[in-house]
């Protein structure tokens, strides 16, 4: 559900974004890098899926799995940090 918001987000975006996104600033506020908004939708929807399949990855000891994972809380927990993070991007794109 959460990476479905995460990927909805983006895509709604994509219309409201400037054509190059500020990925990374130097210290004395230059710009160091930039990214067009369609890779850095793609880029950042595939690093959620991504991450919530190896958070899905049962613990593995030995050549056994010792117990599946089941710990949702964690798994939710890193989606919506990484949701967060898009949305700060979004608005920091926004501003620029």
């Amino acid at each position: 559900m959460i990476v479905l918001t995460h990927a909805l987000i983006w895509i709604v975006m994509l219309f409201f974004l400037p054509n190059d996104i500020v990925m990374q600033k130097k210290s004395d506020g230059s710009i160091s890098y930039t990214l067009p908004k369609q890779i850095a939708a793609i880029f950042c929807i595939i690093i959620a899926v991504i991450v919530y399949i190896l958070c899905l990855l049962p613990k593995v000891e030995h050549g056994k799995v010792t117990n599946n994972y089941q710990d949702h809380f964690v798994i939710i927990s890193i989606q919506i940090m990484m949701l967060i993070v898009s949305v700060f991007i979004i608005i920091n794109a926004l501003i620029h």
